[in-house]
């Protein structure tokens, strides 16, 4: 049986986030949406730097946005 996941690998969020904050800068959002938006985005590569991190310490795994492995 072979599972598969429909999320966005991390270089595309990566991307989302770098394009999203690009954004708000343009339509000169006001400082708190820019204070709010910059602590979720530092939230969020945080997670992903410490996951990437673990799978190099101990091998990929079934974490969400990598592909399942067949059972």
């Amino acid at each position: 049986m072979s599972l598969r996941t429909f999320c966005q690998p991390d270089s595309a969020v990566k991307k989302h986030l770098h394009d999203a904050e690009k954004v708000l800068e343009l339509i000169d959002a006001a400082t708190d949406s820019m204070m709010a938006f910059q602590e979720m985005r530092a939230k969020i590569l945080s997670d992903i730097y410490r996951d990437e991190r673990q799978e190099r310490e101990h091998g990929s795994g079934n974490r969400p946005g990598s592909p399942l492995k067949q059972v």
